[in-house]
């Protein structure tokens, strides 16, 4: 029997005439699991602003898209990583006094450490701020703000 060939950090390779080796359970856990989340992510809500005829809302949704959909659903009480953003203004409004549904949210795409929603881990990028210019923040804001 022909010796097996150093892996180096990979599966050994397959013998001529042995049957073909499953995937190791962790390659298989997590391909599920990356599909669930872009599954989730992908469905999208069905109160979220389509076919936007406002430049600056089309602008937030594409931008939202972009860059929040991995982790954000817009649907109803569905988690994928961080909260959903289905009815985000209605929450952000009396997410903090003193602080206006707008400006809520606008802080917590530019300082995410600032309001971590209870019950999630503070894992959003950190660099939102420096990512977005004023125009896309204002975009993706209003974009946030006319979700239902």
């Amino acid at each position: 029997m022909p010796p097996l060939v150093e892996s180096r950090g990979r599966l050994p390779k397959q013998l001529p005439g042995q049957p073909p080796r499953p995937a190791p359970i962790w390659i298989i856990s997590a391909t599920f699991l990356s599909l669930l989340a872009l599954l989730v992510a992908c469905g999208g809500g069905d109160k979220a602003p389509t076919g936007n005829s406002d430049p600056q809302l089309a602008e937030g949704q594409r931008l939202f898209q972009a860059n929040c959909t991995s982790c954000h659903s817009l649907k109803a009480d569905v988690r994928v990583i961080g909260p959903s953003l289905a009815g985000v203004s209605e929450r952000a409004a009396t997410r903090t006094a003193g602080l206006s549904a707008e400006a809520y949210i606008r802080q917590s795409i530019v300082d995410p450490d600032a309001y971590v929603v209870d019950g999630f881990n503070d894992l959003m990028p950190k660099n939102f701020g420096n990512r977005f210019d004023e125009k896309e923040l204002a975009a993706l804001t209003a974009y946030l703000m006319a979700l239902e």
